[in-house]
Protein backbone atom coordinates (compact mmCIF):
# COMPACT_ATOMS: atom_id res chain seq x y z
CA UNK A 1 0.00 0.00 0.00
CA UNK A 2 1.20 3.41 -1.11
CA UNK A 3 1.72 6.39 1.62
CA UNK A 4 -0.47 8.28 -0.90
CA UNK A 5 -3.74 6.17 -1.11
CA UNK A 6 -3.83 5.64 2.32
CA UNK A 7 -3.60 9.78 2.71
CA UNK A 8 -6.48 9.89 0.41
CA UNK A 9 -8.75 7.11 2.07
CA UNK A 10 -7.94 8.58 5.27
CA UNK A 11 -9.23 11.96 3.71
CA UNK A 12 -12.56 9.98 2.72
CA UNK A 13 -13.25 8.58 6.18
CA UNK A 14 -12.63 5.22 4.16
CA UNK A 15 -12.47 2.86 6.62
CA UNK A 16 -10.12 0.74 4.70
CA UNK A 17 -7.29 3.23 5.79
CA UNK A 18 -7.37 2.18 9.20
CA UNK A 19 -5.75 -0.68 7.79
CA UNK A 20 -3.73 0.62 5.35
CA UNK A 21 -1.99 2.65 8.16
CA UNK A 22 -0.94 -0.37 10.28
CA UNK A 23 0.63 -1.77 7.42
CA UNK A 24 2.72 1.51 6.65
CA UNK A 25 3.35 1.75 10.27
CA UNK A 26 5.17 -1.79 10.52
CA UNK A 27 6.48 -1.06 7.20
CA UNK A 28 8.28 1.79 8.95
CA UNK A 29 9.89 0.16 11.83
CA UNK A 30 12.81 -0.63 9.41
CA UNK A 31 12.87 2.59 7.09
CA UNK A 32 13.43 6.07 8.10
CA UNK A 33 12.23 7.57 4.96
CA UNK A 34 9.16 5.94 5.44
CA UNK A 35 9.13 6.71 9.00
CA UNK A 36 9.52 10.49 7.68
CA UNK A 37 6.98 10.68 5.40
CA UNK A 38 4.08 9.08 7.21
CA UNK A 39 4.61 11.28 10.25
CA UNK A 40 3.96 14.18 6.84
CA UNK A 41 0.69 12.85 6.63
CA UNK A 42 -0.09 12.48 10.33
CA UNK A 43 1.18 16.23 10.85
CA UNK A 44 -1.51 17.18 8.27
CA UNK A 45 -4.22 15.63 10.52
CA UNK A 46 -2.43 17.21 13.67
CA UNK A 47 -2.05 13.55 15.32
CA UNK A 48 0.53 14.81 17.46
CA UNK A 49 1.15 11.55 19.30
CA UNK A 50 2.14 9.42 16.01
CA UNK A 51 4.06 12.51 14.49
CA UNK A 52 6.55 12.70 17.51
CA UNK A 53 6.68 8.72 17.70
CA UNK A 54 7.67 8.39 14.18
CA UNK A 55 9.34 11.54 13.83
CA UNK A 56 11.52 10.49 16.63
CA UNK A 57 11.88 6.92 15.17
CA UNK A 58 12.96 8.53 12.03
CA UNK A 59 16.19 9.80 13.35
CA UNK A 60 16.82 6.83 15.33
CA UNK A 61 17.08 4.73 12.34
CA UNK A 62 18.99 6.88 10.50
CA UNK A 63 20.73 9.44 12.17
CA UNK A 64 22.60 10.43 9.18
CA UNK A 65 19.04 11.38 7.61
CA UNK A 66 18.47 15.14 7.68
CA UNK A 67 14.22 15.23 6.97
CA UNK A 68 13.75 13.48 10.16
CA UNK A 69 15.36 16.09 12.12
CA UNK A 70 13.49 18.34 10.21
CA UNK A 71 10.17 16.99 11.35
CA UNK A 72 11.38 16.32 14.77
CA UNK A 73 12.52 19.86 15.77
CA UNK A 74 9.45 20.84 14.11
CA UNK A 75 6.75 19.15 16.04
CA UNK A 76 8.95 20.03 19.17
CA UNK A 77 8.70 23.39 18.26
CA UNK A 78 5.11 22.92 18.41
CA UNK A 79 5.03 21.29 21.46
CA UNK A 80 7.07 23.97 23.16
CA UNK A 81 10.21 22.31 23.55
CA UNK A 82 12.54 24.75 21.87
CA UNK A 83 15.50 23.81 23.39
CA UNK A 84 15.61 20.17 21.68
CA UNK A 85 13.95 22.03 18.49
CA UNK A 86 17.09 23.98 18.19
CA UNK A 87 19.71 21.36 18.56
CA UNK A 88 17.69 18.82 16.19
CA UNK A 89 17.14 21.43 13.39
CA UNK A 90 20.88 22.71 13.83
CA UNK A 91 21.68 18.46 13.36
CA UNK A 92 19.89 18.79 10.42
CA UNK A 93 21.38 21.62 8.70
CA UNK A 94 24.86 20.04 9.64
CA UNK A 95 23.90 16.57 7.74
CA UNK A 96 22.63 18.79 4.79
CA UNK A 97 23.94 22.32 4.67
CA UNK A 98 22.21 22.78 0.61
CA UNK A 99 18.62 21.62 2.08
CA UNK A 100 16.46 24.69 2.02
CA UNK A 101 13.79 22.99 4.60
CA UNK A 102 16.23 22.59 7.23
CA UNK A 103 17.63 26.13 6.91
CA UNK A 104 13.78 27.21 6.77
CA UNK A 105 12.75 25.35 9.29
CA UNK A 106 15.62 26.79 12.14
CA UNK A 107 14.84 30.34 10.43
CA UNK A 108 11.13 29.39 11.35
CA UNK A 109 11.88 28.58 15.15
CA UNK A 110 14.23 31.77 15.23
CA UNK A 111 12.09 33.95 14.85
CA UNK A 112 9.04 32.37 16.94
CA UNK A 113 11.63 33.01 19.68
CA UNK A 114 12.08 36.34 18.37
CA UNK A 115 16.04 35.81 17.39
CA UNK A 116 15.70 38.23 14.34
CA UNK A 117 19.15 38.32 13.62
CA UNK A 118 19.61 33.89 13.67
CA UNK A 119 16.44 34.28 12.19
CA UNK A 120 17.72 36.17 9.25
CA UNK A 121 20.66 34.42 8.73
CA UNK A 122 19.18 31.06 8.69
CA UNK A 123 16.61 32.70 6.01
CA UNK A 124 19.04 34.09 3.76
CA UNK A 125 21.10 30.20 4.02
CA UNK A 126 17.10 29.28 2.94
CA UNK A 127 17.46 31.47 0.00
CA UNK A 128 20.77 31.01 -1.16
CA UNK A 129 19.86 26.87 -1.16
CA UNK A 130 16.19 27.65 -3.61
CA UNK A 131 16.33 31.12 -4.66
CA UNK A 132 13.03 30.36 -6.53
CA UNK A 133 10.90 30.05 -3.61
CA UNK A 134 8.62 32.61 -2.95
CA UNK A 135 7.36 31.88 0.38
CA UNK A 136 11.07 32.45 2.10
CA UNK A 137 10.10 36.04 0.80
CA UNK A 138 6.91 36.04 2.88
CA UNK A 139 9.33 35.45 6.13
CA UNK A 140 11.90 37.72 5.34
CA UNK A 141 9.33 40.47 5.08
CA UNK A 142 8.23 39.77 8.38
CA UNK A 143 11.45 39.78 9.78
CA UNK A 144 12.32 42.82 8.08
CA UNK A 145 9.05 44.32 9.12
CA UNK A 146 10.31 43.73 12.87
CA UNK A 147 13.00 45.65 12.91
CA UNK A 148 11.21 48.53 10.87
CA UNK A 149 13.31 47.66 8.13
CA UNK A 150 9.70 49.19 5.55
CA UNK A 151 11.35 49.85 2.47
CA UNK A 152 13.63 46.34 2.55
CA UNK A 153 10.51 44.48 3.29
CA UNK A 154 8.20 45.78 0.51
CA UNK A 155 10.95 45.25 -1.34
CA UNK A 156 11.46 41.32 -0.76
CA UNK A 157 7.70 41.16 -1.46
CA UNK A 158 8.10 42.56 -4.78
CA UNK A 159 10.77 39.78 -5.40
CA UNK A 160 8.22 37.63 -3.98
CA UNK A 161 5.42 38.67 -6.99
CA UNK A 162 8.15 37.94 -9.23
CA UNK A 163 8.77 34.73 -8.71
CA UNK A 164 4.81 34.10 -7.97
CA UNK A 165 2.58 36.42 -10.36
CA UNK A 166 -0.95 36.68 -9.11
CA UNK A 167 -0.58 35.28 -5.47
CA UNK A 168 -3.14 36.96 -3.45
CA UNK A 169 -1.08 36.32 0.13
CA UNK A 170 1.72 38.80 -1.27
CA UNK A 171 -0.51 41.60 -2.31
CA UNK A 172 -2.24 41.14 0.94
CA UNK A 173 1.34 41.11 2.65
CA UNK A 174 2.19 44.37 0.67
CA UNK A 175 -1.19 46.13 1.61
CA UNK A 176 -0.04 45.27 5.48
CA UNK A 177 3.80 45.92 4.96
CA UNK A 178 2.28 49.79 4.06
CA UNK A 179 -0.05 50.02 6.89
CA UNK A 180 2.48 49.26 9.39
CA UNK A 181 4.61 51.81 7.70
CA UNK A 182 1.75 53.84 8.41
CA UNK A 183 1.27 53.30 11.85
CA UNK A 184 4.99 54.19 12.61
CA UNK A 185 4.54 57.60 10.86
CA UNK A 186 2.03 58.20 13.12
CA UNK A 187 3.98 57.81 15.80
CA UNK A 188 6.88 60.01 14.30
CA UNK A 189 4.31 62.99 13.73
CA UNK A 190 4.28 62.29 10.05
CA UNK A 191 0.02 62.16 9.06
CA UNK A 192 0.31 63.01 5.92
CA UNK A 193 2.83 60.25 4.66
CA UNK A 194 0.77 57.70 7.00
CA UNK A 195 -2.64 58.35 5.29
CA UNK A 196 -0.38 58.33 1.59
CA UNK A 197 0.26 55.12 2.57
CA UNK A 198 -3.05 54.07 3.74
CA UNK A 199 -4.55 54.77 0.80
CA UNK A 200 -1.82 52.87 -1.35
CA UNK A 201 -2.28 49.80 1.45
CA UNK A 202 -6.33 50.08 0.70
CA UNK A 203 -6.07 49.32 -3.07
CA UNK A 204 -3.65 46.53 -2.07
CA UNK A 205 -6.40 45.03 0.15
CA UNK A 206 -9.23 45.56 -1.88
CA UNK A 207 -6.81 43.55 -4.72
CA UNK A 208 -6.04 40.59 -2.32
CA UNK A 209 -9.81 40.39 -1.53
CA UNK A 210 -10.75 39.72 -5.41
CA UNK A 211 -7.80 37.64 -5.69
CA UNK A 212 -9.19 35.61 -1.73
CA UNK A 213 -12.95 36.24 -1.20
CA UNK A 214 -13.21 33.71 1.33
CA UNK A 215 -9.80 34.60 3.44
CA UNK A 216 -10.42 36.11 6.50
CA UNK A 217 -7.44 37.81 7.41
CA UNK A 218 -7.67 39.84 3.96
CA UNK A 219 -11.01 41.05 5.54
CA UNK A 220 -9.59 41.94 8.43
CA UNK A 221 -6.91 43.41 7.26
CA UNK A 222 -9.11 45.82 4.69
CA UNK A 223 -11.27 46.71 7.14
CA UNK A 224 -8.26 47.80 9.85
CA UNK A 225 -7.47 50.05 6.97
CA UNK A 226 -11.19 51.62 6.19
CA UNK A 227 -11.04 52.42 9.64
CA UNK A 228 -8.02 54.40 9.92
CA UNK A 229 -9.34 56.21 7.06
CA UNK A 230 -12.27 57.30 8.60
CA UNK A 231 -14.76 54.47 7.03
CA UNK A 232 -16.70 53.29 10.14
CA UNK A 233 -19.09 51.65 8.56
CA UNK A 234 -17.07 50.05 5.77
CA UNK A 235 -14.68 48.78 8.55
CA UNK A 236 -18.12 46.99 10.31
CA UNK A 237 -18.73 45.36 6.99
CA UNK A 238 -15.48 44.04 6.43
CA UNK A 239 -14.78 43.19 10.36
CA UNK A 240 -18.29 41.42 10.55
CA UNK A 241 -17.14 39.07 7.15
CA UNK A 242 -13.65 38.77 8.96
CA UNK A 243 -15.69 37.29 11.60
CA UNK A 244 -17.42 34.74 9.47
CA UNK A 245 -14.68 33.13 7.96
CA UNK A 246 -11.99 33.77 10.63
CA UNK A 247 -13.45 33.97 13.89
CA UNK A 248 -9.94 34.14 15.87
CA UNK A 249 -8.29 36.05 13.82
CA UNK A 250 -6.35 39.36 15.58
CA UNK A 251 -9.35 39.24 18.65
CA UNK A 252 -11.44 40.35 15.26
CA UNK A 253 -14.50 39.73 17.33
CA UNK A 254 -13.49 42.38 20.40
CA UNK A 255 -12.52 45.11 17.89
CA UNK A 256 -15.84 44.46 16.07
CA UNK A 257 -17.39 45.12 19.44
CA UNK A 258 -16.21 48.56 20.22
CA UNK A 259 -16.70 49.54 16.85
CA UNK A 260 -20.67 48.88 17.46
CA UNK A 261 -19.96 50.61 20.72
CA UNK A 262 -18.82 53.47 18.71
CA UNK A 263 -21.53 53.00 16.22
CA UNK A 264 -24.42 53.29 18.81
CA UNK A 265 -25.12 49.39 18.70
CA UNK A 266 -24.67 48.73 22.51
CA UNK A 267 -26.57 44.94 22.06
CA UNK A 268 -24.58 43.98 19.27
CA UNK A 269 -21.09 45.04 21.21
CA UNK A 270 -22.03 42.92 23.94
CA UNK A 271 -23.16 40.03 22.01
CA UNK A 272 -19.55 40.29 20.47
CA UNK A 273 -17.54 41.43 23.61
CA UNK A 274 -19.26 38.27 25.69
CA UNK A 275 -18.57 36.26 22.94
CA UNK A 276 -14.95 36.95 22.30
CA UNK A 277 -13.96 36.48 26.25
CA UNK A 278 -14.43 32.62 26.65
CA UNK A 279 -12.28 31.32 23.99
CA UNK A 280 -9.52 33.95 24.82
CA UNK A 281 -9.48 32.51 28.25
CA UNK A 282 -9.53 28.90 26.70
CA UNK A 283 -6.44 29.54 24.91
CA UNK A 284 -4.56 31.15 27.76
CA UNK A 285 -5.21 28.61 29.87
CA UNK A 286 -4.33 26.10 27.36
CA UNK A 287 -0.77 28.14 26.40
CA UNK A 288 -0.04 28.71 30.31
CA UNK A 289 -0.42 24.16 31.15
CA UNK A 290 1.79 23.81 27.86
CA UNK A 291 4.98 25.99 29.10
CA UNK A 292 4.70 24.34 32.29
CA UNK A 293 5.15 21.32 30.82
CA UNK A 294 7.63 22.15 28.52
CA UNK A 295 9.46 23.95 31.45
CA UNK A 296 9.55 20.53 33.41
CA UNK A 297 8.58 17.35 30.90
CA UNK A 298 9.22 14.85 34.25
CA UNK A 299 6.79 16.71 36.07
CA UNK A 300 3.85 13.72 35.70
CA UNK A 301 1.26 15.70 37.59
CA UNK A 302 1.05 18.87 35.26
CA UNK A 303 0.95 16.36 32.13
CA UNK A 304 -2.06 14.68 33.64
CA UNK A 305 -3.51 18.21 34.03
CA UNK A 306 -3.09 19.02 30.66
CA UNK A 307 -3.97 15.50 29.39
CA UNK A 308 -7.42 15.88 31.22
CA UNK A 309 -7.75 19.51 30.25
CA UNK A 310 -7.10 18.32 26.52
CA UNK A 311 -10.04 15.89 26.84
CA UNK A 312 -12.17 17.81 28.62
CA UNK A 313 -11.86 20.52 25.47
CA UNK A 314 -11.68 17.56 22.67
CA UNK A 315 -8.42 17.88 22.34
CA UNK A 316 -8.28 14.08 21.62
CA UNK A 317 -4.56 13.61 19.55
CA UNK A 318 -2.96 15.95 22.31
CA UNK A 319 -4.19 14.33 24.85
CA UNK A 320 -3.24 10.93 23.77
CA UNK A 321 0.21 12.31 23.22
CA UNK A 322 0.37 13.60 26.99
CA UNK A 323 -1.03 10.22 28.55
CA UNK A 324 1.67 8.14 26.17
CA UNK A 325 3.88 10.44 27.92
CA UNK A 326 2.95 10.02 31.02
CA UNK A 327 3.01 6.27 30.51
CA UNK A 328 7.09 6.64 29.18
CA UNK A 329 7.89 7.79 32.54
CA UNK A 330 5.55 5.53 34.50
CA UNK A 331 4.83 2.31 32.49
CA UNK A 332 1.71 1.11 33.79
CA UNK A 333 0.11 4.03 35.06
CA UNK A 334 -3.55 2.79 35.14
CA UNK A 335 -5.27 5.86 34.44
CA UNK A 336 -2.78 6.70 31.82
CA UNK A 337 -3.61 3.46 30.37
CA UNK A 338 -7.05 3.40 30.65
CA UNK A 339 -6.77 7.20 28.95
CA UNK A 340 -5.00 5.77 25.70
CA UNK A 341 -7.19 2.78 25.19
CA UNK A 342 -10.62 5.01 25.63
CA UNK A 343 -9.13 8.00 23.74
CA UNK A 344 -7.68 5.68 21.19
CA UNK A 345 -10.96 4.28 20.39
CA UNK A 346 -12.53 6.81 20.07
CA UNK A 347 -10.18 8.51 17.40
CA UNK A 348 -10.19 5.29 15.22
CA UNK A 349 -14.50 5.72 15.71
CA UNK A 350 -13.91 9.59 14.67
CA UNK A 351 -11.96 8.79 11.50
CA UNK A 352 -14.20 6.41 9.72
CA UNK A 353 -17.33 8.44 10.47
Amino acid sequence: MRLSEAATQLREHNAAALGSLSALEKEANNSAVLSEQLAGLYEELDFTDKLYSLARQATRLDPSYSPGFVRLGRVEQYLGYYTPAEQHLKEAVRLAPNSSDAHFALALLYKYLNKQPEAQKSLQEARRADPTEWRFCMIQNEILLAQKKYAEAFQVLEEAARLAPGKGGITLHQAVTLDEQAADEIQKGKPKEAEAHRKQALTLAEKAITILPDFGPAWYHLGKLRLALGDQKGARDAWEKALKLAPTYLSVGYQLGQLYQRLGDPQRARELLKADSAPKAKVEIYQQMNLGVAATPDNLELRRKLARYCVEHKLIHRAIFEWEQVLERKPGDPEAKRQVVALKARRLKDMTQ
